[in-house]
C-alpha cells in the first residue's frame, strides 16, 4: 500500500521513499526463487551435470515457472 501511495501522481507522492520501497520489494520478491535455486542444486547436477551457467539455471526456472 505504501509503495502505491508514494508513487507518481498519488496521494503521498514521495519519489525517494518510492525508490527505496520499490528496491526493497524487488529484493524480497526474489528470495523464494533464490531458496529454490539452492534447494535444487543436487537435482540440477543430476539432470544437467552442472549447477553453473545457463544449463544450471534451466531446471530451477522450469520448476519455478511450472505452476504458472
Amino acid at each position: 500500500v505504501l509503495l502505491f501511495l508514494t508513487g507518481k501522481r498519488q496521494l503521498l507522492e514521495q519519489p525517494v521513499a518510492y525508490a527505496i520501497l520499490s528496491f526493497v520489494v524487488n529484493v524480497l520478491r526474489s528470495v523464494p526463487f533464490i531458496i529454490l535455486l539452492i534447494v535444487m542444486i543436487p537435482v540440477t547436477v543430476l539432470i544437467v551435470g552442472t549447477s553453473l551457467g545457463v544449463a544450471g539455471a534451466i531446471p530451477p526456472l522450469v520448476a519455478g515457472g511450472a505452476p504458472f
